[in-house]
């Protein structure tokens, strides 16, 4: 009753919402990257949303199902097929025993989310990479055989042309210029990214002086400035702690957009309040409420019907 990985991927792991409110005893909070698509894959199987689910990078695992299961796939587009059908993103589909699963290439995204009906057990671990002949196991979901992607598709994030900041505590650090700066030019995510933040390249940004700041917390979504003008965009596996000065920061309901950026492309930004903010992290949560109640109710006829 297992998921073999017939062919290691880049970086493929099992994750899920991560662990908060532990950094004070030094541990990232982790899990995924994409929390958004995470939840969604999550919804189609009808799973709790804090359900564990495999994060696939290009080139992606190849996984073959040795037991029937109900699977659905959110996030980037890397060309899935079932065997040899057609798998879209943001969609689920029933599968019988011996279903396996490759990625053909890269249209769109950096990372696509993987859920099982019933949930991936985390034995194997969380956030490890999972090399070949690794087993996941899952509880098998008993349908009539064939392969049979489900007749609907949820909705992805919209995308946005820019992503959305909050100033930060030292925001002021800036020149005026640099400050402006920060808005108005575009920057692109070195290939030394990872995980842990996206090193963003670009104009360079100056401070009005060269005072250093005393190790303080920080958080993802943070954007860090080096000394030399570039900046850091902490994401998931972010360091717990950091010296530098931290002149904005990526407001959450953005941070899935930016998990979604491959290295070499660019990102752009503009300011947001912090009420407009709380707004968009409202209703990102309201549309995820929405797609649970109706996946159930989707997928309850359906499996009814069948």
């Amino acid at each position: 009753m297992s998921a073999v990985i017939i062919k290691a991927g880049l970086l493929d792991q099992l994750v899920d919402l991560g662990r908060k409110g532990a950094q004070h005893w030094g541990i990232t909070p982790g899990g995924a990257m994409d929390t958004y698509s995470m939840q969604v894959a999550n919804c189609l199987v009808g799973n709790p949303r804090v359900t564990a689910v495999l994060e696939l990078h290009f080139p992606a695992a190849a996984i073959r199902f040795d037991k029937p299961a109900l699977i659905a796939i959110a996030g980037a587009d890397f060309g899935a097929k079932l065997n040899d059908i057609d798998w879209f993103t943001n969609t689920a589909a029933l599968i019988p025993a011996g279903t396996t699963l490759r990625f053909t290439k890269q249209l769109k995204g950096a990372r696509a989310y993987l859920a099982v009906k019933g949930g991936w057990s985390i034995a194997a671990g969380l956030q490890k990479p999972l090399q070949k002949g690794v087993s996941i196991a899952y509880s098998p979901f008993q349908h009539a055989s064939g392969i049979k992607p489900l007749p609907w598709r949820a909705s992805a994030l919209l995308p946005r042309y820019t992503l959305r900041l909050l100033r930060g505590p030292e925001l002021d650090w800036l020149t005026p210029d640099a400050q402006q700066a920060l808005v108005q030019h575009a920057f692109t995510i070195a290939p030394s990214s990872n995980r842990m933040g996206y090193r963003l390249q670009g104009i360079v940004l100056e401070k009005l002086h060269q005072q250093e700041l005393i190790s303080t917390a920080v958080s993802r979504g943070v954007l860090q400035l080096l000394p030399d003008g570039q900046m850091i965009l902490l994401m998931a596996d972010h360091q717990t702690t950091g010296g530098y000065p931290r002149p904005a920061v990526l407001i959450q309901a953005d941070q899935p957009l930016a998990a979604q950026c491959g290295n070499g492309e660019t990102i752009q930004f503009e300011w947001m309040d912090m009420p407009e903010a709380l707004q968009a992290l409202q209703e990102q949560e309201r549309d995820l409420r929405i797609l649970q109640q109706a996946c159930n109710f989707r997928l309850q006829e359906y499996l009814c019907s069948i």
